[in-house]
C-alpha cells in the first residue's frame, strides 16, 4: 500500500514539473517579440536586416556580449542560414545595461526594446529565403524560464 502511495505522489510530482515546464514555455512566447525589417543595400548580394526584439516588462534578456563566462552559453544570439549558407553574417550588437551583482558576477543585459542590425552577405547567386534564429534567456527578479528561441523566415 505505501509504495502504490509513494509511486502515486511520485506520478503526481512529475505531472506538476511537465506542466510547470509547458506554462513556461507558453508564457515564454509573450516575453519576448521579434520583427525584421528588410533594407535595400547598395551592395550586390548583401542584405542589410534591422532586428528589433520587444522584451516584455519586468524580465530582461542577456546582452551579447555578456560580460560574464558562466553566462555565455545564455547570452542572445543571431544565427541566419537559408538552402545556401550566407558568406558572413554580422550581427551589431548594442551595448547591455550593466548589472552589478555580488551573487552572479556583474554582467550584460537588454530590457524593454532593442534594435540589432544585422548584414547579410549572400553566396554568389543566392536569392533564396533566409532563416533567422534568435536565441535567448528571458529572466524577471524572481525567476529565469528556459532558453528559448525565436524563428523567422524572410521570403
Amino acid at each position: 500500500m505505501f509504495s502504490l502511495l509513494r509511486n502515486g505522489a511520485l506520478l503526481g510530482l512529475g505531472l506538476m514539473a511537465m506542466t510547470s515546464a509547458l506554462c513556461a514555455q507558453e508564457e515564454d512566447t509573450k516575453v519576448v517579440k521579434a520583427t525584421v525589417k528588410v533594407t535595400p543595400s547598395k551592395i550586390e548580394g548583401t542584405q542589410d536586416l534591422t532586428l528589433t526584439l520587444d522584451i516584455a516588462t519586468p524580465f530582461h534578456i542577456y546582452a551579447n556580449p555578456v560580460g560574464l563566462e558562466d553566462l555565455e552559453n545564455v547570452q542572445t544570439s543571431i544565427k541566419v542560414g537559408g538552402k545556401t549558407p550566407p558568406k558572413s553574417v554580422k550581427a551589431d550588437f548594442p551595448k547591455g545595461k550593466l548589472v552589478k551583482d555580488k551573487l552572479v558576477g556583474d554582467h550584460y543585459i537588454y530590457e524593454g526594446k532593442i534594435v540589432i542590425p544585422v548584414k547579410v552577405v549572400r553566396a554568389d547567386g543566392d536569392k533564396g529565403p533566409l532563416d533567422i534564429t534568435i536565441k535567448y534567456q528571458a529572466c524577471d527578479e524572481k525567476r529565469c524560464l528556459a532558453p528559448s528561441s525565436i524563428k523567422i523566415e524572410l521570403k
